[in-house]
Formats: C-alpha cells, structure tokens, sequence
C-alpha cells in the first residue's frame, strides 16, 4: 500500500519542477507567422510558445506551450477584457484607458500594469512587483517584437498575457 504514496509524492515533484522551469524561463521575443496576424511565436528560453488565432474576429486564441493548449477569449466585444483560464487560475486582462493605452493584469500572486510607451504602440511594460516585461517593435510593420525580461519568479501565463497585449494591439492595426 505504500506505492500510491511514493508515486504521488513522485508525481507532485513532477509538477513543482515544470511549474518552477515555467516560472524561470526568460522571454525573448514575439514573432508573426503568418503576415494576417493569425499566428505568433513566442520563444523563450526553453522553446517557443504558440498563439494562434481561432477565430476570424479575433475573439478567442490558443495558446501552445509544454504539449498542453489554453485558450484566450475575448470578454466583451470591444476587446477591453480577456480572459485566460490556466492550472494556475483565471488571468483577467483589463483595458484601464479607452485608447488601450493601458492595462491592467490580474491572476496570480501579483498584479501588472501594461502600459504602451509609445503612441504608435511600439513599446509596451508590463510592470509587476519582481520586474518589467518590455515588448518592443523591431520591424515597423510589426512582423518581430523584441522582449526585455525582469520578471523574475513569474509565472509564465502572466508573461505570456502581457505579451498578448502587442499581439492584440498589432492584429487590430488599421
């Protein structure tokens, strides 16, 4: 009777390592795949993460990341909420100013703001009490991002969400 013990003991050891990898893996930048914004990749240290589209009207994406899919859903129409349902519990993305020139982030252990740096959206921080996540873009046309990551002992959904902020700014694009 005592094999149950050890492998659930062995099997809570499993998910504190890959939890604690995905909290220390480091961003490094946001690439589009396909020139319609349907698909991105965003890699990191320890491989790349997938968000593609789902929807035409940009309403739901799924995200792709260690074998297992998430998906983010648009709240309300306008885009000024999104949501994120991970292991970890609910993210909630919140525009905080009408031109979606701020955000906010709540889900974890932490609250983030994001906020564009540049009217043009070219820079975006996501700012957090263990750092900054900065998103900047490399290419005028939006096709590569580069990422600045701070954000130590973060769980990655919360990066990954700040990230989609670009992402969403950028598939709106006029």
């Amino acid at each position: 009777m005592t094999a149950p013990k050890y492998l659930i003991t062995g099997l809570l050891f499993l998910c504190h390592t890959i939890l604690s990898c995905a909290q220390s893996e480091t961003f490094t930048s946001l690439k589009r795949v396909f020139s319609d914004n349907s698909e991105w990749a965003l890699a990191t240290s320890n491989g790349d993460i997938s968000i593609k589209r789902v929807f035409s009207d940009n309403s739901q994406w799924r995200v792709k990341w260690y074998n297992e899919e998430y998906l983010i859903e648009r709240i309300f129409q306008d885009g000024s909420e999104w949501r994120m349902r991970t292991p970890e519990g609910v993210y909630l993305l919140k525009k905080t100013v009408s031109d979606g020139a701020s955000w906010s982030l709540s889900g974890d252990y932490d609250d983030y703001t994001i906020q564009r740096t540049f009217q043009d959206g070219s820079d975006w921080t996501g700012s957090g009490s263990k750092g900054n996540l900065s998103v900047h873009r490399t290419f005028s046309d939006g096709s590569h991002w580069d990422l600045s990551d701070s954000l130590k002992d973060t769980p990655a959904f919360a990066k990954i969400f700040i990230s989609f902020v670009a992402i969403v700014s950028q598939s709106t694009r006029k």
